[in-house]
């Protein structure tokens, strides 16, 4: 997740200049803190068309993180406030939860203090291309998003970044690549309650995303590396800080997109789904 993203900066000033109207993100549940956990994981994602093949979720129904598909992390993030405290990081009631609290926190093995303690999770595996999406409960405080949460895809140790959801304060809720000239960027006006962030990676062409099952943006996007889904929960001294905030995570997905079957080969693509209709 880049600095306060010069791309989120940048997307808003270009809406204002323009005219253009931001778009706004209904809730798509009731407004409640904790709704059933959605149980489509059969499904392919949401509003995406194609047909695809789930090879890689997390419903988080469990009680504790599953450390064989995450890394829970445990260090001070560039540009932000917080350190990352495993002990901020659980898994209760169907949901993943990244707790921000406010209080002296050491990282980096003592040698960095912060004023602020989160948590943070990136998955153990990688993926090159396909489509990804989460369903997150997204934190406001007044009519911004509260302090600067994300999820994102990220190469490592080679370059490339996607941010298919980050919060960026009255911007909204901001979508961003990384490096590409400009750095381009959106946002969405963010509303409270849960909603769906993710879209299509075409690995060396472009992105698309999409937020409740409808496209927002195409970017592009040259970078081919394999890139590992975070989630986290950070705030910035730009950001409109609230703690203590629980930021909650439905589930993670990843599928791949099926290829055709060849004359006579049979099923190419065994379990494989279409895309969710939007509610």
């Amino acid at each position: 997740m880049m600095r306060r993203s010069a791309a989120v900066s940048a997307a808003l000033a270009v809406a204002v200049a323009t005219g253009c109207q931001v778009p706004v993100l209904q809730d798509t549940d009731p407004p409640a803190p904790a709704p059933a956990p959605s149980a489509q994981t059969a499904d392919g994602p949401l509003g995406i068309p194609g047909t695809w093949q789930l090879d890689w979720s997390d419903d988080f129904d469990g009680t504790t993180v599953d450390t064989s598909k995450w890394n829970i992390e445990e260090h001070a993030p560039n540009g932000a406030l917080n350190c990352y405290d495993p002990e901020h990081v659980t898994e209760s009631d169907g949901f993943l939860h990244l707790r921000l609290e406010l209080g002296t926190a050491a990282c980096a093995g003592g040698a960095v203090v912060r004023d602020y303690a989160s948590g943070s999770v990136s998955a153990r595996r990688a993926f090159t291309g396909g489509a990804f999406e989460a369903r997150i409960n997204v934190p406001l405080t007044g009519s911004q998003v509260a302090n600067w949460p994300a999820w994102w895809t990220v190469a490592w140790p080679a370059e490339g970044e996607i941010d298919w959801w980050e919060g960026g304060g009255s911007a909204g809720s901001c979508w961003s690549v990384h490096p590409e000239p400009a750095d381009p960027a959106g946002c969405a006006v963010a509303t409270p309650g849960w909603h769906t962030f993710g879209g299509v990676w075409t690995s060396g062409t472009g992105v698309d995303v999409y937020y409740d099952g409808s496209k927002v943006a195409t970017l592009p996007f040259t970078m081919t590396s394999a890139e590992y889904p975070v989630l986290d929960n950070a705030t910035a001294a730009w950001a409109p800080v609230m703690a203590p905030t629980d930021l909650q995570v439905d589930y993670v997905r990843h599928w791949s997109p099926c290829a055709p079957a060849s004359p006579g080969a049979g099923d190419s693509c065994p379990g494989a789904a279409s895309s969710r209709a939007r509610p």
